[in-house]
């Protein structure tokens, strides 16, 4: 927090979460005796997304169909970096992209950051 507030920079937090238009098992009803049979088979959909809030109240996020990964990541961090006008501080849950020994691995915005 000091070394945001000296930056002038903004602290973005993340996270990320998916959707899906089915519950993970499906129930059916039958009279006693008889199998339960489902007569509408659903098609299986999911959506994944990433979104950052600050402590201003300004939300980020990006929506995508397969599984996070670092290219994912480091297309958001140049997203959130280009639309803000102080420099981002990324706080991010214990995402596992990176290898443990990667310093990238705790802090992947500081890392990414000092290179542009």
């Amino acid at each position: 927090m000091k070394r945001a507030k000296a930056e002038n920079a903004i602290i973005y937090w993340a996270d990320e979460t998916g959707v899906s238009n089915c519950e993970i098992v499906e129930r059916g009803f039958s009279p006693k005796g008889h199998p339960p049979v489902l007569p509408v088979e659903t098609k299986r959909q999911r959506v994944n997304m990433i979104s950052a809030i600050s402590s201003q109240g300004s939300v980020r996020f990006m929506v995508y169909q397969d599984a996070m990964n670092q290219q994912r990541l480091i297309r958001f961090m140049e997203r959130l970096m280009r639309t803000s006008e102080q420099k981002v501080f990324l706080i991010l849950d214990n995402l596992t992209l990176f290898p443990v020994s990667s310093p990238t691995r705790r802090f992947p915005i500081f890392a990414y950051r000092s290179n542009i």
